[in-house]
This record gives C-alpha cells, structure tokens and sequence, in this order.
C-alpha cells in the first residue's frame, strides 16, 4: 500500500459557536442562598392551549393535563431552539399578570431560559432565541426567584 492508496482523513467540522444573549445577574445572586431563573410566567392553561394547537382534538382528550403541558414545553424548545427550557416554580410577586396561574397565591409556574446557576447562565441561548420565545408567548422573560430552598435539590 503506498501512500496514494490511503483513504483521504475525514474532514472534521467546526464547531459553530453561537453568541450567547447579554443578560446581567440579579443584584441579589451573591446574598440570597435562592436561585434565581431567567424566563417567563406562563399559565397552565396557555400551556394546555398551546399544546392542543398542534394535535386534534381527540389526541388532545385523551392526554391528561401534565401531558400537555409537558408537550408544549417541548414544542417551544423545537420551535426556538433554546434545548434547556424547564419549567420551575418562582415565587409569587405584585407583578404577576391575573390571566396566570399561581398555587395558593404563593407560586407560579415559569418557563426557565437560563438559571443564574454557572452552567445554566454560561450555557444561555442566542438574543434570536430569546426574542422567538418571547414572541410565542406574548411576554418578555424577566428574572425569577426560585421558590424552593437549595436543599430541595440535593
């Protein structure tokens, strides 16, 4: 075998790097022991509405409400690209829009971009995403506090 009859070495692709969105920490990031997520309140029933848009209605009957929720959640991440959507629960404020859902008026859902947690903030998405699943919902993110203390995660 010489050295013509080798097969030419695979061509490795560049690794596209995509510019993550500018979004300052909460000012209270170093004082609260609380994480802090970046992202939208969302009501479950946008989320079940959601959801229904994209299966008819007998699917739709047939889901429980999780379910739904789950798989609209998993339609925002198709259709905007941003893979470490989560949904968490924040804490109650004055600025919560009335159409959203909140647990005895102590918790509210929010569909998380980002966390202030390193690997979650370093790891934040594209502006272009953010601006996508803002226009989906009709809201701009904004910061949260996490109702759970840290240890609830442990």
């Amino acid at each position: 075998m010489t050295l013509s009859d080798k097969p030419p070495a695979p061509v490795r692709k560049r690794r596209v790097v995509v510019p993550r969105f500018k979004l300052d920490l909460p000012h209270d990031t170093y004082t609260s022991p609380l994480m802090h997520i970046y992202g939208i309140c969302v009501s479950e029933d946008w989320l079940v509405q959601y959801a229904k848009s994209f299966v008819s209605e007998e699917v739709a009957a047939s889901k429980p409400v999780l379910s739904l929720m789950r798989g609209a959640i998993d339609v925002l991440k198709l259709k905007t690209g941003i893979k470490q959507l989560e949904i968490y629960s924040a804490r109650f404020d004055d600025t919560v829009p009335s159409d959203t859902w909140a647990y005895g008026g102590v918790s509210i859902p929010v569909i998380g971009i980002c966390t202030d947690l390193r690997y979650s903030y370093e790891h934040r998405p594209s502006q272009k995403q953010v601006d996508k699943l803002a226009e989906i919902m009709g809201k701009k993110p904004r910061w949260w506090t996490d109702i759970f203390e840290p240890e609830h995660y442990i």
